[in-house]
């Protein structure tokens, strides 16, 4: 053999190969890296949502709480005089100008105005010559329990469950509501737990 030949070696390809190997483990690391990065934020935005949806329920619950007392306040003011609260409505409410700013008065296609408590939820109000009665809708069984608890003191009567009704002035248990304050009871708590726990649960308050 012609020691002047030269002969092809493999270094070239194995360099390159070599090469190729590095930048496929490169991007394998990248790949893994990246997912990991958003696996990692996903379950932080998770938890932020979280947070941020207990925060603003909270915040509601609060609302709620203040709203409902100070309204119960305005009313027995603005009926102080009087005495009587016959023909009390959320319209009434709404030209006296007593509603609460954590709740609002909003009015339907037909016309009809309505109250509105923080979570956006309808309140029934009407009264009677010596009463009135509020009816709380769509609680969930925390802010139930709350409410019920808050106003324990400024209520005369508080009952809750899926019968009870609110109309006249005055709140009726129905079938399966449980009375939490009445003229007997003063806390009936595990009434009120089984009464905020029914499906489809109304917080009723009768104020004289």
């Amino acid at each position: 053999m012609d020691p002047n030949i030269a002969v092809p070696t493999l270094t070239g390809a194995i360099t390159v190969a070599a090469g190729q190997g590095r930048l496929r483990r490169q991007a394998g690391v990248t790949l893994t890296e990246t997912l990991l990065v958003l696996a990692l934020a996903a379950a932080l935005g998770a938890v932020a949502y979280r947070s941020y949806s207990s925060a603003r329920e909270e915040a509601r619950l609060s609302d709620m709480t203040t709203g409902a007392i100070a309204l119960i306040g305005k009313i027995g003011q603005f009926y102080s005089a009087a005495a009587d609260y016959s023909g009390l409505t959320p319209e009434i409410l709404h030209k006296a100008g007593i509603v609460p700013p954590q709740f609002r008065t909003v009015t339907d296609s037909n016309g009809t105005v309505e109250l509105r408590d923080p979570f956006g939820n309808t309140v029934d109000i009407n009264g009677t010559g010596g009463s009135y009665a509020l009816a709380f809708r769509r609680l969930t069984q925390a802010a139930c329990s709350s409410l019920a608890t808050a106003l324990t003191s400024i209520a005369h009567r508080i009952a809750a469950g899926a019968s009870v009704t609110a109309a006249n002035g005055v709140i009726d248990t129905g079938a399966n509501g449980r009375i939490y304050k009445d003229e007997t009871t003063s806390a009936d708590l595990a009434g009120l737990v089984d009464g905020c726990s029914q499906d489809s649960a109304l917080l009723a308050v009768e104020v004289r």
